[in-house]
């Protein structure tokens, strides 16, 4: 029997059936494309890679040496190869890059975009139809077309993946797929890097044309692979190292054949002549003028005889002392950016401070050079900045990166002394 104080049961009300909210359309991802002010189509990430090759160009692209005094290289009877990667390596590396391309990922974007579409199509009313419905279903089945025919294109693109890699020397593929893969992470910006004073001989660095030779070679691998796989841009800066100490006033550089073996190292021809506008003209991205002494020789004459050949898009500098930078704003030189080396610490002292300030107030990026320690000190490395004792130097190059990195940190008072700027 039921209690009187409990009250009867009534049935539930059925609860409303709330709308079906509707899927947001998918987009394809998109990155931040970040361009120097004023400099359209040179690209200035917020962390630029310093790109440092592991050996001499022409030995990681299997050419032979140059003969001394030949500007062309010699035929070799037998050229080098150097190592490549394990087949092992070579069947996980290209099919990962495949699914990692642009052109991958566009046509798996779209293939789900036809097959969501199909499915809408399918499940309209097909028979008695309102002319509101028909046109509603004649709008799907020109959107469903339309789709096909982006899905067809997307296909022809991704197909073309694959076999584009046969071309390329097994050689290069180990250090070109690092650089992909820092580029994937989102950097835009590739500077040449290299072992330099006091990291190498002196003499070797004297002898050299521009000390950078071929390097241009190396990049332009690397960006052709680039554009093959991805379509958001990047730049890369090289660098000019002139010989100043051989110029005197009756023999003043002459750099256009200079820049005219950059281009061409590029795979650009330094000889085509653009339209009147300067479209289809040769040029590098930006080029970074190193200068051994800005006390003796004319560095603004220099800036000003390469803007002129119009084969840069835009100037840089490499450690310039601040008078020398106002010295080039007084005669009208428009700098774009400033690479810097400093140790580290520098930051807290005034003399680095007045140039960061300048920079600042004149409009002209700064890029801090080895501020994360040759990559010791990033997110996996931190707390952990401990590096061979005695008898490093047989474990590492002394000319390498490792081997400078750790100069640097033992330099500012050893692995505990260095600052966390990445945590938190």
């Amino acid at each position: 029997m039921a209690s009187k104080d409990v009250p009867p049961e009534t049935p539930q009300e059925e609860e409303e059936e709330a709308e079906p909210v509707p899927e947001p359309e998918p987009e394809l991802p998109t990155h931040a494309n970040v361009e120097i002010p004023g400099v359209p189509g040179v690209h200035l990430s917020k962390v630029v890679a310093s790109v440092w090759f592991p050996d001499k160009p022409n030995v990681l692209l299997g050419q032979p040496e140059p003969t001394e005094g030949e500007e062309e290289e010699a035929a070799p009877e037998e050229p080098a190869q150097p190592a490549g990667p394990t087949k092992e390596l070579l069947f996980e590396l290209i099919p990962r890059r495949v699914i990692e391309s642009d052109a991958c990922v566009a046509y798996n974007f779209l293939k789900k975009k036809v097959l969501k579409a199909e499915a809408l199509y399918d499940e309209m009313p097909k028979d008695k139809l309102t002319e509101e419905e028909e046109d509603e279903r004649a709008r799907a089945q020109m959107k469903l077309n339309a789709l096909k025919e982006e899905l067809a294109a997307a296909e022809a693109k991704y197909a073309e993946i694959k076999p584009s890699f046969e071309p390329d020397p097994i050689s290069t593929m180990p250090w070109v797929n690092n650089l992909m893969d820092v580029a994937y992470a989102g950097v835009q910006t590739f500077v040449v890097g290299g072992a330099f004073w006091p990291c190498t001989d002196m003499m070797k660095l004297f002898a050299a044309k521009t000390h950078y030779d071929d390097s241009e070679k190396l990049f332009t691998t690397f960006k052709t692979r680039y554009q093959t796989e991805r379509t958001r841009p990047i730049s890369l800066f090289h660098k000019l190292v002139p010989q100043i100490f051989q110029e005197h006033a009756a023999a003043p550089i002459d750099y256009v054949p200079l820049l005219n073996s950059l281009i061409r190292n590029t795979g650009q021809d330094p000889e085509a002549e653009g339209d009147e506008e300067g479209a289809g003209v040769a040029q590098l991205d930006l080029l970074l003028l190193y200068w051994w002494d800005t006390e003796e020789s004319d560095y603004v004459a220099a800036a000003k005889a390469i803007l002129a050949t119009k084969k840069v898009k835009a100037l840089g500098l490499v450690d310039f002392p601040l008078h020398s930078l106002k010295n080039m704003y007084r005669a009208g030189i428009d700098i774009a950016v400033l690479e810097v080396n400093w140790p580290l610490g520098s930051l807290e002292k005034k003399e680095y401070m007045d140039i960061v300030d300048y920079c600042q107030m004149r409009n002209i990026k700064v890029l801090y050079g080895d501020a994360l320690v040759g990559g010791m000190m990033s997110c996996l490395e931190m707390g952990k900045l401990e590096y061979p004792g005695e008898g490093f130097r047989k474990k590492l190059d002394p000319a390498g990166p490792a081997a400078v990195s750790k100069r640097l940190v033992d330099g500012y008072g050893g692995g505990g002394g260095v600052p966390r700027p990445l945590e938190g």
